[in-house]
């Protein structure tokens, strides 16, 4: 087996998730590689231990260098209210793709969505095995991403995680203040960003390839509970919400990821985060 020593991971995308895994695996033994569209972060990055890279997929081909790695993290987002979205999305994918098949990589982990099942027929709790139905062209573009890279290899760990808190991201913030928001019975589905970092690491030091696994924590308040709560915790204006559910619940499952991994949430229940 291959010592953490000499494991390389590459990130593609060290911001809000993908920066503080590197600095994790740094500090766990592995060699780091990880990209940046920002050149000011770049010092941080080197830093912190991490071999940097400058890298703009709407305008660069992917340096050779950054994908001689053993394993691949593919973490950038599509984005939002961006012209052509899903067409842009796959030919920055595509551009990884093109390299990885030069570098040999195989072992690739995805950072997808749980927003991919979003649709109508979506009711109750969801696991791995329920109808893509992607609404958002967000959601489409990541799901068109996971087709992609399951042709291009078969060592592909897609990671569908829930909306993601921690850090920055303060959950009061995203509807303090806010009037009449629909859904208020619906559940909630979030996951910490310190579940995020642990989960990647597990996954590397497990190998585990070749999974599609749900990243979500246990416990699923309601949004009307969840978000009155954080916003009165914060000392800001709760939301107020419609008396009505205008969509489908969703609950999705983390039972196949628990399970694959051996894995406790260290923070299950959003209410705590």
């Amino acid at each position: 087996m291959i010592s953490n020593m000499s494991k390389c991971i590459s990130i593609i995308g060290c911001g809000w998730m993908g920066l503080p895994c590197a600095e994790h695996l740094v500090k766990a033994g592995y060699q780091v590689k990880g990209s940046t569209t920002t050149s000011v972060k770049l010092p941080s990055l080197k830093d912190a231990g991490i071999n940097a890279f400058l890298l703009d997929l709407d305008r660069n081909e992917v340096p050779a260098e950054l994908l001689d790695c053993d394993i691949l993290f593919i973490n950038f987002p599509p984005g939002r209210g961006v012209p052509d979205l899903v067409n842009r999305y796959m030919q920055r994918i595509t551009k990884v793709i093109e390299t990885a098949k030069i570098a040999g990589v195989q072992k690739i982990i995805f950072a997808s969505s749980t927003g991919v099942y979003q649709g109508d027929s979506v009711n109750d709790a969801i696991d791995e095995t329920a109808s893509i139905v992607p609404k958002r062209e967000s959601a489409q573009a990541l799901y068109t991403a996971e087709l992609a890279l399951s042709l291009y290899t078969d060592q592909l760990t897609i990671l569908r995680f829930a909306g993601l808190v921690g850090g920055t991201r303060h959950p009061a913030k995203f509807l303090a203040g806010k009037k009449d928001i629909p859904n208020p019975d619906n559940a909630v589905n979030l996951i910490h960003l310190e579940d995020c970092v642990a989960i990647i690491h597990q996954l590397i030091a497990q190998d585990i390839f070749g999974a599609t696994l749900n990243a979500v924590a246990d416990q699923h308040p309601t949004r009307k509970e969840y978000y009155t709560a954080q916003s009165t915790k914060a000392d800001l204006t709760p939301p107020t919400f419609a008396s009505v559910n205008t969509a489908p619940n969703k609950i999705a499952l983390n039972t196949k990821l628990k399970e694959t991994l051996g894995y406790e949430f260290l923070h299950p229940d959003p209410a705590k985060f």
